[in-house]
């Protein structure tokens, strides 16, 4: 897999075969011997890296020295367009390649070490400790919100309490309302009673007077 000069790539395809998928197809010329690591996708996009990993299923194989290669890659996360693109075997096969497209073209790419571009790792260091501090902002939003909803939840439940307890207190305060009435209307029978026999003793009082 080696060659007298520099390390070659023939790009032959590079485009996406579906909505979340990306397939990349060419030969290397030229390659040192031992570079046979799994290829990875790394692209850049809206200052955030994405590394596309291989399709388990898609068989394609560690590159041979100038044989057809291809492999597809899939997104983790939802796809996006993407200013820069980079295949990835290991840290001595890096390729830069070009904005994707479904036309069938052909561009002759220089391998490179990952070691060679200190400004490139530097940048995407800068780009991955973003994406970290991103991360960590989510996940404290998150969790937050979830306390928010946990704290609406019980107020909720406190709330919804106190409605039944008001609820009961005015079935109560109904209750008494009714027992009240019922006990004055019984008071004034007994009332209109207790008059009717005092009417009747101070007739049969004036008539014994009459008679004596």
């Amino acid at each position: 897999m080696t060659s007298g000069g520099p390390a070659i790539f023939e790009l032959e395809r590079f485009a996406w075969e579906a909505p979340d998928r990306l397939e990349l197809s060419g030969r290397f010329i030229g390659l040192p011997e031992g570079s046979a690591e799994a290829p990875v996708l790394v692209v850049v996009a809206r200052d955030r890296v994405h590394r596309l990993p291989a399709v388990p299923d898609d068989d394609a194989g560690p590159p041979e020295e100038g044989r057809p290669w291809r492999a597809a890659f899939e997104w983790q996360d939802a796809p996006v367009a993407f200013d820069f693109a980079e295949l990835q075997l290991g840290s001595d096969i890096v390729v830069e390649l070009p904005k994707p497209d479904l036309a069938r073209t052909r561009f002759r790419r220089g391998v490179r070490s990952a070691a060679e571009q200190p400004e490139l790792r530097k940048a995407r260091k800068l780009i991955e400790t973003k994406d970290a501090a991103i991360e960590k902002l989510r996940e404290e939003l998150e969790a937050a919100a979830a306390r928010h909803t946990e704290a609406e939840s019980e107020a909720r439940a406190e709330l919804d309490a106190l409605r039944a307890e008001l609820e009961r207190t005015r079935k109560e305060a109904h209750a008494a309302r009714v027992q009240l009435s019922q006990t004055r209307s019984a008071v004034d029978e007994a009332r209109s009673e207790a008059e009717h026999l005092l009417g009747r003793l101070s007739t049969f009082r004036d008539a014994v007077e009459d008679r004596a």
